[in-house]
């Protein structure tokens, strides 16, 4: 059964924006006369692909996917858990609450919102009806963001400029900021742990960063935050940036939740992308919907949803990224894609619970030690991918672990010694659904196709380095097959069907099987039920 759920996106081509957003209110990409373009519906996502005006819900506890059951105040709104202030009706007209911790909702209130720690203060900015030599109150608004962010010299400071200190929150009112003006610059702006600087969507409000049009005007970045630390990006939209959405270099603990970014467009080769995290640290990007950021102009390797670089600890979960219709099929990018390893230790990279669609070079690439990919779903996209991506990789310690693949090729695995030893892969409890012939390079999975007899011995004579398991694979058409080192110039690798492969050494457990996916991509055959995105 489906259920009308708010917090939705309409996929449409559009012709300009519907004034609707925040986390509570559906947001509508207009299409014109174009329509709704429909495509099949995945449940939990907070969008809308067959255009009945609803999302599928999921049939488990969490129903809207976003990593909250029992105390989820909203079970039909991915973008609404605890700590998100939605707005609300009540006896003396539109008001805000809270969703709590115990999952309950606070009392609706008129009050105007300010949650600013003790001491801190709030500020607001109307596009609309606000003017920057006013002092920023509710009542007296800003109206531009050029009153609190950061400048290169105190001299471009305008007079009105307000130095934001830790737990101070800035409210976007709805409007459009941008377009020949500085960008969301935080640069070099401190919070702490405790009392981070928050710069978030005023409740029922949408404000957009950039503007319905690309332009050789528009801002390089939607947001730029170089050597920051303690910020939040709450609720906010960036369209239309060149290169990135979001800037994020050389900080600390930045947090980027429920946010749209898309649309951005520009040079790939500067690995343009929604999210661009540069040797940081502590970054979490969680519970955005993230779609059609890309070179217009280069068809393989146009984009990602999220790129990082360096740094460590960071993490990437309950985003919805995707290509969506309007983007011809031949455009290639990549989902969540970690280029340059983290620095090692106990630092590393968690991607876990996003659901990615269409992404046709790489769903999940990791480059990097310590990575955990987990309780993803993958639909027609790329292989999940270990490896050199250019530049500083260390696959030591690389799993992939409780993920659904469907209509897609399993996991393409390409270690390098280059830059330090390789270490344990592992790759277990997953769905892989496929529908595609298995010939020339082409297998469900590929392990250094090409590579040369010392990696070969490595990896394949060195026990400790594959750790395959417990998958379930199914291909209605093909019968599974597995290429090690097949490419190789010595010969010595192979091209393995499963029980091959199991006589190998390799995947225990794991049966070549009809999962039986259900239209929440849910197996119903028991064989498959503790394995992949919905697996507890």
């Amino acid at each position: 059964m489906k259920k009308i759920a708010s917090g939705i996106i309409s996929l449409m081509i559009f012709a300009e924006f519907s004034c609707a957003g925040s986390p509570e209110s559906p947001v509508i990409i207009d299409a014109g006369q174009q329509g709704c373009v429909a495509e099949n519906e995945i449940c939990g996502d907070g969008v809308d692909q067959d255009c009945n005006g609803s999302d599928l819900l999921c049939d488990n506890p969490d129903k809207d996917r976003d990593g909250f059951s029992y105390n989820d105040c909203d079970e039909g709104n991915r973008r609404v858990y605890p700590g998100v202030t939605v707005s609300c009706d009540t006896a003396c007209g539109k008001g805000a609450q809270v969703c709590q911790e115990d999952g309950q909702f606070s009392a609706c209130s008129c009050a105007v919102v300010c949650e600013a720690k003790s001491g801190a203060k709030c500020y607001y900015v109307s596009r609309l009806s606000g003017a920057d030599n006013n002092s920023g109150a509710y009542n007296a608004p800003w109206k531009s963001l050029k009153n609190f962010i950061s400048y290169e010299s105190e001299a471009a400071k305008p007079s009105t400029w307000v130095n934001l200190q830790p737990g101070d929150v800035v409210y976007l009112l709805s409007g459009e900021y941008g377009l020949n003006e500085a960008v969301l610059n935080l640069s070099r702006q401190q919070g702490t742990t405790e009392r981070p600087i928050i710069v978030k969507a005023y409740p029922a409000h949408r404000p957009i960063i950039g503007q319905n049009g690309a332009s050789d005007n528009q801002p390089k970045y939607g947001a730029n935050l170089i050597q920051s630390s303690n910020i939040v990006l709450d609720g906010l939209e960036f369209v239309y940036s060149r290169d990135f959405a979001v800037y994020v270099a050389e900080s600390s603990n930045i947090e980027i939740r429920n946010c749209l970014l898309h649309d951005t467009w520009g040079n790939s080769a500067d690995n343009l992308a929604g999210v661009h995290v540069v040797d940081s640290s502590s970054i979490r990007v969680h519970h955005n919907i993230i779609y059609d950021n890309y070179d217009r102009d280069k068809k393989w390797a146009s984009g990602s949803g999220v790129i990082l670089f360096g740094g460590g600890a960071n993490r990437v979960d309950h985003n919805v990224i995707f290509m969506s219709a309007r983007v011809p099929s031949d455009f290639e990018t990549t989902g969540i894609l970690y280029k340059h390893s983290a620095s090692g230790g106990d630092v590393g990279f968690e991607a876990d619970h996003n659901i990615i669609r269409n992404a046709r070079l790489t769903s999940i690439g990791t480059g990097s030690v310590n990575s955990r990919v987990h309780h993803n779903l993958i639909i027609d996209s790329a292989m999940l991918e270990s490896a050199d991506f250019g530049g500083y990789t260390l696959t030591q310690n690389i799993s992939f672990t409780n993920n659904t693949i469907i209509n897609g090729l399993a996991l393409n695995y390409r270690p390098t010694s280059e830059y330090g030893s390789f270490g344990l892969l592992t790759f277990g409890e997953n769905i892989v659904v496929d529908n595609s012939a298995y010939s020339g390079e082409r297998g469900l999975v590929v392990i250094s196709e090409y590579g040369d007899e010392t990696l070969y011995q490595a990896i394949m004579h060195n026990n400790g380095r594959l750790d395959f398991k417990d998958n379930c694979y199914y291909n209605p058409n093909y019968s599974v097959k597995i290429r090690a080192f097949a490419g190789n110039p010595a010969g010595t690798g192979d091209v393995y069907s499963l029980s091959a492969w199991q006589d190998a050494g390799y995947d225990s457990g794991s049966q070549e099987i009809d999962p039986q996916l259900n239209e929440f991509y849910r197996p119903t055959n028991n064989a498959c039920s503790d394995k992949g995105w919905l697996a507890m």
